[in-house]
């Protein structure tokens, strides 16, 4: 994380080591002081050298021509040339804040057609109301700080630490055409700075160039949900320009000194009651629905899979029992018409519907065969349990799962169970 790990500063021939990096924070330690001797916990981590995994970047294209998508290992984006081109890109994990832990979110980029006017380009750390980015107003480049759609912007004249123009304290000149490492660093807690930095090793190291200064500055918090994924958006309403964007990979991490649990809150589901199936059809014993709305609140706590175990009384038959996410409906009804019932109303954001109903359009995640052994190894009921850790099954708002089974052989009816226990991560 750091340059140096001397315990002073040290003058021998050529080489000099400093205790303070050039934002004057004391070699690992954090914004708030903590020596950070821990391990780095990586909430988000995206690379664009094969391709644009759909299950970690969403998408958008909202005009013809505009587009999103890997052109030599880089995520590129283009507004097209029409008037109103717009596309955007963002994790669909988010960073996940721990009270007094450091948040540092990285990516590259470049603004290619910067000077475009009546566009905007918006980079960094940001969702539909809360917002740390950087992006060029037509006139000049800003880092701003947005807290539900209010505004506090800084010119790049105006940054606080450094104007990157070849002036003190860095002397250095940033060319925002060309790829850069960025990091955002922010300590929150509700006020807490949120540091702007860009890096330019080997000469300089990093260079913060801009803080908010949010700290004995405000009655309201500086932004209001501080769990943010990282995003990039070009929306233009002017000229013909087909502006592009490049970008190379993107990362956030906060770090934590040992295994918490703080803020998981444990819960489970099991049918109770045997559930009769007698279609060889896909058949649904429950699927749940990780609501988008939890306490009046939009809901962005996603939820890891600990165990399930799946139970079937048929004899002399083969089952095959899947998890299955996102399907579009369950006998021809969508999944968001069906009713459903919360699984705790205040821990948990989390709710269920179970049935028998056949499930129609579906991606298989997991699939587990359970076979009849015979009467002689005692097994009146199958068990099997799968490891829900190692396959890292992971739901986030919005998303629905579904648990199925589908005979294989024979024809008789059969009762299945079902049980899981999960954590909401909070």
């Amino acid at each position: 994380m750091w340059r140096s790990t001397n315990s002073a500063n040290v003058s021998n021939w050529a080489l000099k080591t400093t205790l303070v990096d050039n934002v004057w924070r004391t070699n690992f330690n954090t914004i708030f002081g903590d020596q950070v001797v821990a391990s780095k916990n990586d909430k988000i981590s995206i690379k664009f050298n094969l391709w644009i995994l759909p299950t970690e970047v969403w998408t958008t294209a909202s005009w013809t021509g505009a587009s999103v998508t890997e052109v030599n290992s880089k995520l590129y984006l283009q507004s097209w040339t029409d008037t109103n081109g717009t596309c955007s890109a963002y994790s669909l994990e988010r960073m996940r804040y721990h009270p007094w832990h450091d948040i540092y979110v990285y990516f590259t980029y470049a603004w290619l057609d910067w000077w475009v006017e009546w566009a905007t380009q918006y980079v960094w750390a940001y969702d539909d109301n809360d917002w740390y980015f950087i992006w060029y107003d037509w006139t000049t480049f800003k880092a701003v700080r947005r807290e539900w759609w209010n505004d506090y912007a800084r010119t790049q004249a105006q940054f606080d630490r450094d104007t990157l123009d070849w002036n003190w304290p860095s002397w250095f000149t940033i060319d925002w055409t060309k790829i850069n490492i960025f990091r955002l660093n922010f300590g929150y807690l509700g006020v807490a700075s949120c540091i702007f930095e860009v890096f330019a090793w080997p000469h300089i190291w990093w260079i913060a160039f801009n803080s908010t200064d949010t700290e004995n500055a405000l009655q309201d918090l500086a932004i209001e949900n501080p769990n943010l994924p990282i995003k990039i958006e070009i929306t233009k309403t002017s000229w013909t320009t087909n502006i592009t964007w490049y970008s190379g990979s993107w990362n956030a991490w906060y770090y934590n000194g040992w295994i918490s649990f703080v803020w998981n809150i444990p819960h489970q589901w099991d049918s109770w009651n045997w559930i009769t199936l007698t279609w060889t059809w896909v058949e649904n014993v429950v699927i749940f629905h990780i609501k988008d709305t939890f306490n009046g609140k939009p809901n962005y706590v996603a939820s890891s899979l600990l165990r399930s175990s799946f139970n079937s009384t048929a004899s002399s038959d083969i089952l095959k029992v899947q998890i299955i996410a996102n399907p579009t409906s369950v006998w021809w009804t969508a999944v968001a018409s069906l009713t459903y019932t919360d699984v705790n109303t205040i821990t948990s954001t989390l709710e269920y519907s179970n049935n028998w109903w056949v499930i129609v359009w579906w991606t298989v995640i997991f699939t587990e065969y359970l076979i009849w052994w015979g009467w002689w190894s005692w097994a009146f009921a199958w068990t099997s349990e799968l490891n829900a850790q190692a396959l890292w099954l992971r739901g986030r708002a919005w998303d629905y799962f579904a648990i199925a089974y589908t005979r294989v052989s024979w024809s008789w009816a059969y009762n299945a169970l079902a049980a899981l226990q999960w954590t909401e991560e909070f």
